[in-house]
């Protein structure tokens, strides 16, 4: 997901930016102390050992021989060292990817700014994008059918391009959480993406996961959009009549005749 880039202004990529600095930092400093305890260990290992031994011989000689030890202890101290410093890398990567970042929870707490983590989900910072992807998984869930309005057609249009069959296990929870939260909002622009995860076959845990959810929420998506493009007909004005012709009829001729016919008096009652 790197086809879109955003401004760094943006509220919700610094709180992200903030966290991967943060992460960043942790993970350098516990590399590095993994490093010295493997150096530490390494050079305690290596060190050689004298060993002393005085020997008086039969004629009241003393001899006295030195000998080292520790060479063979050369090799086992480079592996305990390499798996030091492995365990403390590892450690690092785990502090550096799965660390909850606070000022990043506090901004998930508002639905509010889904759309934006939306958004971050095509930034050119794959941190970001993964980040966002987290914060999307937890966010989704939550979407009601009256959240429509949280999502415009541009952040909607993000959530479509992320439902692709998924390599690993959070693209597999981003595209349940995405697909579900979209059924929940009758979104009809989702239909053929999820149609089309639900007519791909499947290869693997995760792809079968998205697949049968995809089967799962596909009629329950139609029938909401069905739904809702009947109440809109229903709704909808009739057309008024048109009442031009009425309106600008001309009034009917009247009767024809002499002028002293049409206005002689009426003839007096008869007594």
């Amino acid at each position: 997901m790197s086809d879109t880039v955003h401004d760094e202004t943006d509220p919700v990529v610094e709180v992200l930016m903030e966290g991967r600095l943060r992460r960043q930092r942790i993970a350098m400093l516990a590399a590095m102390v993994g490093s010295a305890l493997a150096i530490t260990a390494t050079v305690l290992f290596l060190a050689p050992a004298s060993t002393t031994t005085e020997v008086v011989t039969a004629s009241g000689t003393r001899v006295v021989t030195s000998a080292h030890e520790g060479a063979g202890l050369g090799w086992m101290a480079i592996v305990v060292g390499i798996a030091i410093a492995g365990a403390f890398v590892t450690f690092a990567r785990a502090i550096r990817r799965r660390m909850p970042s606070p000022s990043a929870l506090g901004t998930i707490a508002d639905l509010s700014t889904i759309g934006r983590f939306a958004e971050a989900l095509w930034h050119e910072d794959r941190y970001v994008q993964t980040e966002a992807e987290e914060a999307l998984i937890g966010m989704l869930p939550r979407l009601k059918a009256g959240d429509a309005g949280l999502l415009n057609d541009r952040q909607k249009a993000c959530l479509h391009r992320a439902l692709k069959r998924p390599r690993r296990r959070r693209e597999a929870d981003l595209a349940v959480a995405i697909m579900r939260a979209l059924t929940e909002i009758a979104d009809a622009r989702a239909l053929p993406h999820i149609s089309r995860l639900a007519e791909e076959p499947a290869r693997g845990m995760h792809q079968e996961t998205v697949r049968t959810c995809a089967v799962e929420v596909l009629p329950l998506l139609q029938q909401k959009v069905e739904a809702a493009r009947l109440a809109q007909t229903l709704v909808r004005p009739a057309a008024a009549p048109d009442a031009s012709g009425t309106l600008l009829r001309p009034a009917e001729a009247g009767p024809s005749g002499p002028v002293e016919q049409l206005v002689r008096p009426a003839s007096p009652p008869q007594g």
